[in-house]
């Protein structure tokens, strides 16, 4: 298999084994902290459903962010770990179409809220995310220093490389093998996923978790490849800007749809909820919102963020807000 497919496969599949994850955490989250719950979070109130789990992501990314910068970590495992965790757990489409709806209900201080709570908390998440990565890389410097006489001496013996494989046969053996493994970790997952969502029908609830983690893989993905588009224009993520600008007109146009279909049986409701929570959350995000607007110059990083909100909000009101007022 050539290399750079076989890298690119592989990175897909952990992305997505990552993104299922993902998504799993997110709605158990939402789940626990939600009205059933605790009822800590609503999804018409300022502490909107998502707020926790946005929270959660932004953390993860911000320690990510800052021990990647120190430590060698693989191209797939970095990914898995940033777009496809960090990135689904967190959703910028979900939380924007939670704050449509209050808006659409005139529930305008609740809105307002949310989108203020939402951005401070997320910033304030990946901010301490970033101070305890600095405390883990803190740990690992101090372990390395108490094991550092014996790797010297392990790294002054003479090697031989006589039986070493130095042709790149073995190399490309190894990837093919971790390619063939992360495939297959991916399948059992997607499986998984299909298998709770068609027969696990004693809990609703439980089994709209499965059928939400059944469409994270396509909605990461999606946003990885959309995020090649990021270096087209300096000081503004193109990438993630049409990342989150389609995920948001899926989640309301679903919305709009379940509006007017009235007559929605229960399992079409079901999946078609899921969809949100699945596809839409994954292909956006507030994880990767945040980091890049966190690296910005203080001008771009406002424009960038404001940019985002405000267009999230005026698709929102122009597809799901009009259709709600039509049919009330």
């Amino acid at each position: 298999m050539d290399k750079t497919a076989s890298a690119t496969i592989t990175n897909i599949c952990a992305i997505s084994i990552a993104a299922i994850l993902g998504v799993l955490t997110r709605t158990s989250v939402n789940l626990l902290f939600g009205p059933t719950r605790t009822g800590i979070l609503s999804v018409n109130d300022i502490l909107f459903a998502d707020l926790a789990s946005n929270f959660l992501g932004c953390f993860v990314l911000g320690c990510h962010v800052v021990v990647k910068e120190r430590v060698t970590i693989p191209e797939a495992l970095a990914l898995a770990i940033s777009t496809g965790y960090a990135g689904s757990v967190t959703t910028f489409a979900s939380w924007n179409y939670q704050i449509v709806r209050m808006f659409s209900r005139g529930l305008w201080l609740e809105a307002l809220g949310g989108i203020l709570v939402g951005m401070c908390l997320s910033f304030c998440a990946f901010i301490v995310g970033r101070d305890v990565g600095v405390l883990v890389l803190h740990a690992l410097r101090r372990q390395q220093h108490h094991s550092a006489a014996p790797d010297e001496q392990e790294r002054n013996l003479p090697s031989s490389h006589g039986n070493k494989d130095v042709s790149g046969e073995g190399s490309r053996r190894k990837q093919t093998m971790i390619t063939l493994s992360v495939v297959c970790l991916f399948l059992a997952g997607e499986s998984l996923t299909i298998v709770g969502a068609a027969l696990d029908r004693g809990n609703p609830t439980r089994r709209a978790i499965w059928a939400s983690a059944l469409y994270a893989p396509v909605g990461a993905t999606l946003r990885w490849r959309l995020s090649f588009f990021n270096r087209r224009m300096q000081g503004f993520p193109v990438g993630t800007f049409i990342a989150n600008m389609i995920a948001m007109l899926y989640d309301v146009a679903i919305g709009a749809t379940l509006i007017l279909w009235a007559g929605a049986s229960s399992e079409a409701r079901l999946f078609l909820n899921a969809s949100i929570a699945g596809l839409g959350g994954s292909l956006s995000t507030v994880s990767t919102w945040v980091g890049e607007a966190f690296a910005m110059k203080k001008s771009q990083r406002y424009m960038y963020v404001v940019t985002s909100i405000v267009c999230a909000q005026l698709l929102g009101i122009a597809v799901y807000g009009t259709t709600f007022w039509l049919r009330v």
